[in-house]
């Protein structure tokens, strides 16, 4: 598949995982470092810029790092409710096999949420209340942005404009970040380092995901590749 890599060695570095879908991935000694790797290319594209300066114009010289997350959180929401879309009943997804899903695609194979929704199993049909869903939707866009900072530190994540934040916090949501994922998307990852929006787009468009998710990928690679909004991928693959 384009964009994906077999090896796991990575730009002088291994990345190990340590575990399942979302699971945490180290660096091992023998390479630079993520930072000193994206260090690397801040200035490459701009001659004006020093190492360690931005590449883009996500955050601002007064916007902390975690103002960048809480940002991103809060603008993905409403891009998601329409490719995940939002019901109060369980249903089936479309997956092999196919899973119970709620909310704004919460996964209940993989996580049930008890502490949101009740120790009882839902099944197909079983309704959650409004309240329910925006719980469960916090916690999941809490996880999702996590993991992917394990591959993309937030430092170097909110350099990059907020358009292409959501881009790849989109990907994140519907894929995961382990390495039948987002974090198989070597490639990708390398061209989104240098600041090569024009390769992450094309890497993006030539692999397996983008055949399979319809106009989702469409709007994401649109985003990418021309820096625009949401609003405007939307219009452009309504």
């Amino acid at each position: 598949m384009a964009g994906i890599l077999p090896s796991t060695e990575l730009w002088g570095n291994t990345l190990e995982q340590t575990g399942g879908m979302g699971s945490k991935f180290e660096a091992i000694p023998g390479g630079d470092s993520w930072s000193k790797f994206w260090n690397k290319f801040d200035h490459q594209f701009d001659p004006t810029k020093k190492p360690g300066n931005p590449i883009g114009e996500g955050c601002s010289e007064k916007k902390t790092e975690e103002e960048c997350k809480e940002n991103l959180k809060s603008k993905i929401k409403s891009q998601l409710e329409v490719h995940e879309g939002r019901r109060n009943d369980v249903y089936l997804d479309t997956a092999k096999p196919r899973r119970r899903t709620v909310g704004i695609g919460h996964n209940l194979e993989a996580d049930p949420a008890y502490e949101i929704l009740g120790k009882n199993k839902l099944k197909e049909g079983d309704k959650i209340n409004d309240q329910q869903i925006e719980d469960l939707f916090k916690k999941d866009v809490d996880k999702h942005l996590a993991d992917l900072l394990k591959l993309i530190p937030a430092a170097e994540l909110c350099k990059l404009s907020e358009n292409r934040q959501l881009v790849m916090l989109d990907m994140a949501f519907n894929m995961g970040t382990d390495k039948s994922g987002l974090g198989g998307f070597r490639n990708t990852l390398a061209a989104l380092a240098k600041g090569d929006f024009e390769k992450v787009a094309n890497e993006m468009k030539e692999s397996k995901w983008f055949t399979d998710v319809g106009k989702r990928s469409k709007r994401l690679v649109y985003m990418m590749r021309n820096d625009v909004s949401f609003k405007d991928a939307l219009k452009k693959y309504p």
